[in-house]
C-alpha cells in the first residue's frame, strides 16, 4: 500500500483472540516502536514520517485498542490497565522478531514507552519521549487532571469522545490543505467512530493516577531524549523537568508549535532530528 510517496504495510496481529491494526513504515533495517499520543491510530504517524528518508529506518507501530483506529476493543471482555498496551506491544515486537530497537512516545503515548523499555531494557537502543506523562499523578493539580476526575466520576465518557471529534475537525480544515490522498480525512473520521467512549475516559484517569518514574529511573544508561513544544500546557513541561531531574544528562530539544503539532504539522528539521536520534546519530 502506498501513502504521499512511500509504501507502508497494515497487517493484523491477534491478541487473546482480538484483531490488533498494526502498521509498518519504511524498509530500513533500523526498527523504532512507536506509541501514539492519545487517542490517536498509529497511522497517524504517517504523516509525520512522510518528511524522513524511510529506506534508512522503519517504524512499527499499532492502534491502541479501544482507541482511534481499525484494532479491537479488547476491553468489553479484558478488565482495563495500561500494562495491556504494554503487553500487546511486546507481542507485535515479538511477531516481528524483533532484537534491537529503538522506542518513541508521544505523549501519552510516552508513558507506555517508559514502561516498555523499562521491561525490555536489554533490547533497547534509545529512547525518545516526546511531550510525555511519566508521573501522572502531579497532573491531577491542574486543571485537566481535576475534569478528567470529574468526568469519571460521573461516567460521562461521550463527553470526552465529543471533545476528541472537535478536536480533530479543528485539525481537519488544514489536514485538506495538504497532499493528502483522496479520503484520508474521512477515512480518519470513521475510525474516530470506531473508539470506545468509556475506554477513552478511562485511559487518561488511569494515566492521571499513574506515576511510573520508578520504570523511567530503571532507563538510566540509555541514551534518551526528552522533547517539548513551545506553546503546549504547563503540566507537560513540568513533566520534562521531572524527568531531567530524575535522569540528569538526558539530551533534550525544543519545538515550536503546540502540542498537537509535533504529528499534525510535522517540520522537517523537527523530524530529522528525531528520527535521527532515534538512529544513533547526536543532537544538536
Amino acid at each position: 500500500m502506498r501513502f504521499l510517496n512511500f509504501p507502508y504495510q497494515k497487517i493484523a496481529t491477534r491478541y487473546k483472540g482480538y484483531k490488533i491494526q498494526t502498521y509498518i513504515f519504511g524498509t530500513g533495517k533500523e526498527i523504532v516502536f512507536a506509541f501514539p499520543s492519545f487517542p490517536h491510530s498509529g497511522l497517524y504517524y504517517i504523516w509525520f514520517l512522510s518528511r524522513y528518508d524511510l529506506s534508512k529506518v522503519k517504524f512499527i507501530t499499532f492502534d491502541l485498542p479501544g482507541w482511534i483506529g481499525l484494532s479491537d476493543n479488547i476491553f468489553k471482555t479484558v478488565p482495563f490497565s495500561l500494562g495491556e498496551f504494554v503487553e500487546v506491544a511486546k507481542l507485535i515486537l515479538a511477531k516481528h522478531h524483533v532484537k534491537k530497537y529503538s522506542i518513541v512516545g508521544y505523549s501519552f503515548g510516552g508513558a507506555l514507552a517508559v514502561k516498555l523499555a523499562s521491561d525490555q531494557k536489554e533490547k533497547i537502543k534509545n529512547v525518545a519521549l516526546v511531550s510525555s506523562v511519566v508521573n501522572g499523578v502531579d497532573v491531577q493539580k491542574y486543571r485537566i487532571g481535576k475534569l478528567v476526575n470529574f468526568l469519571y466520576g460521573i461516567r460521562f465518557s461521550p463527553l470526552l469522545k465529543y471533545y476528541v471529534e472537535r478536536t480533530y475537525h479543528k485539525y481537519k480544515a488544514s489536514l485538506n490543505k495538504e497532499n493528502l490522498p483522496r479520503g484520508y480525512t474521512t477515512m480518519y473520521e470513521n475510525m474516530i467512530n470506531r473508539s470506545s467512549p468509556r475506554v477513552l475516559l478511562t485511559s487518561i484517569y488511569t494515566l492521571f493516577h499513574t506515576d511510573w518514574t520508578c520504570y523511567f529511573r530503571n532507563l538510566k544508561g540509555l541514551r534518551i531524549l526528552v522533547a517539548n513544544t513551545l506553546e503546549e500546557p504547563l503540566y507537560f513541561h513540568k513533566q520534562a523537568e521531572h524527568m531531567r531531574k530524575v535522569l540528569k544528562g538526558c539530551y533534550s530539544i525544543a519545538i515550536s508549535g503546540n502540542h498537537e503539532d509535533f504529528v499534525l504539522k510535522p517540520k522537517r528539521e523537527v523530524v530529522k532530528e528525531v528520527v535521527n536520534f532515534l538512529r544513533g546519530r547526536l543532537v544538536k
